[in-house]
């Protein structure tokens, strides 16, 4: 009788906990100026490239995984838009981020990063967010 008590109870823990978690994925992009002279070498160009394509994905991931804060502001005279500003933020910390994939051309370079949360850790990070 403990066997079956146990067994089903480790079997609900094991479905809720499977069902409970939540992958995010995002890619980032980044363009490798190899033409350019700049006084780098070409090393160090595709260095920084693969950085700051990590960098965009973790900034994209954080914006699927937190959200992403919007003002806009329009100056409209005589019908037409003088000046349009929009200015985009997110904010946050995230653990676990593993890069999945690498993609790299002469032009430029991809990395695609992916995190796995608990869905009551993300919804618990939204509300101390915002």
């Amino acid at each position: 009788m403990r066997k079956v008590i146990a067994l089903t109870v480790f079997l609900a823990l094991s479905v809720a906990g499977c069902a409970s978690r939540e992958v995010v994925t995002a890619t980032g992009t980044a363009v490798l100026d190899a033409y350019r002279d700049t006084g780098l070498s070409f090393a160090q160009k595709v260095l920084m490239a693969k950085r700051a394509a990590l960098v965009d994905a973790q900034r994209n991931l954080l914006e699927e995984y937190a959200g992403t804060f919007l003002s806009t502001q329009t100056e409209i005279r005589n019908f037409v838009a003088q000046n349009d500003h929009i200015i985009s933020k997110s904010a946050g910390l995230i653990k676990g981020v593993h890069r999945v994939s690498e993609q790299f051309t002469p032009d430029q370079t991809a990395v695609t990063v992916r995190v796995q949360a608990l869905k009551s850790d993300i919804e618990a990070a939204l509300e101390q967010q915002w």
